[in-house]
């Protein structure tokens, strides 16, 4: 790693586009091009040039910038995390039922269908492409199943951003992120989308 100022700047496994990812021997003094200190130690991961400040005797932590960046990462990362668990699926009554943004619109259009009209029964697709005919009873069930895993999967990720807007340190956010994957709700295995 090369440090300028107290920063790291270049981590030697990254390719930045800079006078650092030329390929030279940066740890032969004659190739360096400025008055930077040159260290052979691993930079933690993710590396972006000037997220960690490192000293011989604390080692590193992340600059004001390097926190903020890391934060920033990890909430895109739960973002993510949330979206695939909110949409993987789950089962009701051993049943697969799909949970992608059209199949929660579709189950939501049936409960209020069968609030209008008790009697009216619906025919449902499952994710393992069987039918069954729901009567309101087993609508109401069904939409409040998959309510519950998606907000199930809002509160998952809410607590976590929490988590990760109060870490102040390297250590801290390390632990944060050791904990996106998991406390989600169970999901199916199997492709579902309706």
């Amino acid at each position: 790693m090369i440090v300028k100022d107290g920063v790291v700047i270049y981590d030697h496994n990254v390719t930045l586009g800079s006078e650092y990812s030329t390929g030279k021997d940066f740890t032969d003094p004659t190739t360096r091009t400025d008055n930077a200190t040159y260290f052979d130690v691993p930079v933690p991961q993710p590396f972006v040039g000037g997220w960690y400040a490192y000293d011989a005797i604390n080692g590193f932590s992340l600059t004001a910038n390097g926190l903020t960046g890391y934060k920033e990462l990890l909430i895109k990362q739960l973002k993510n995390k949330a979206s695939e668990v909110e949409f993987a699926g789950i089962l009701v009554n051993e049943k697969p039922v799909k949970t992608s943004f059209e199949s929660q619109q579709y189950v939501s259009g049936m409960y209020n269908t069968v609030q209008l009209d008790v009697n009216k029964i619906i025919d449902f697709v499952y994710a393992d492409s069987t039918w069954e005919s729901l009567d309101k009873t087993a609508v109401e069930t069904l939409a409040a199943a998959v309510s519950v895993h998606v907000e199930a999967c809002f509160t998952q990720r809410k607590a976590l951003q929490i988590d990760i807007m109060a870490a102040t340190d390297l250590d801290s956010i390390k632990t944060v992120e050791a904990t996106i994957g998991t406390g989600w709700p169970e999901t199916l295995e199997v492709e579902v989308g309706i």
